[in-house]
């Protein structure tokens, strides 16, 4: 079984080097051990195109399946990757960069989108069995475009929770009892308590939305607009 193995890798050796140094204007596509176990090879890496013959202009590329044809592939002509189909990130994606989306033109700023974006809602539903009744610390979790529901007494809005340096939230009462938006109200926890800019409550009368972003210079949130 050693003896095997062994044998194995001197000849995916041999082939992984007369692969990455053939000439790319000869060899178009080559198929890699279709259906090979690589759980005895120890290796650091592969590299593609070792001898740099598209180095300034052309593509490397691969794909996966011949009848599915889907590919990754370096373009040389414009200096980037190409995907082919839709990329799934199950996990954070940190991009150290100017993005644009909607366009395959260079981003003029940090985010530039071509086009329309949307913020899916959140409904929220709350409980009002007093009047007033004070809503305190609102978890609104990720959500961006919140709607309060269920309110049968008017309400107190004293804090948000979740708040992050520049977290923007439009925030629309779809009920038509009164939201007043409390100034630095100590019902809600420091972090979560809003500023109103003036000292004093805002309010819609019934149905209205406010918008808040979040300023991590003073841990609270501004409420920048509210209206009927």
């Amino acid at each position: 079984m050693i003896r095997k193995n062994f044998k194995k890798q001197i000849i995916l050796s041999l082939l992984f080097s007369v692969i990455l140094n053939f000439p790319q204007t000869t060899l178009a596509k080559v198929i890699l051990f279709q259906n090979d176990d690589f759980s005895t090879l120890d290796s650091d890496g592969l590299i593609i195109d070792n001898n740099d013959s598209v180095l300034s202009n052309g593509n490397i590329t691969i794909q996966f399946g011949k009848t599915l044809g889907k590919i990754f592939q370096w373009d040389g002509t414009n200096n980037r990757f190409n995907l082919s189909d839709t990329l799934h990130i199950a996990n954070n994606l940190l991009v150290n960069a100017k993005a644009i989306f909607g366009s395959s033109s260079l981003p003029s700023t940090v985010m530039d989108v071509v086009g329309d974006f949307a913020l899916r809602k959140a409904d929220i539903t709350i409980s009002t069995p007093t009047n007033p009744t004070n809503i305190n610390d609102l978890n609104i979790g990720s959500a961006s475009f919140v709607r309060i529901l269920g309110a049968t007494n008017p309400f107190n809005l004293t804090g948000i929770n979740g708040g992050v340096d520049g977290k923007k939230v439009y925030l629309y009462n779809t009920t038509a009892q009164n939201m007043t938006i409390t100034d630095n109200d100590t019902n809600s926890i420091s972090a979560n308590r809003i500023v109103t800019q003036t000292g004093a409550s805002n309010s819609t009368t019934g149905e209205g939305d406010a918008v808040f972003i979040y300023d991590a210079g003073q841990s609270k949130w501004l409420n920048v607009i509210t209206k009927s």
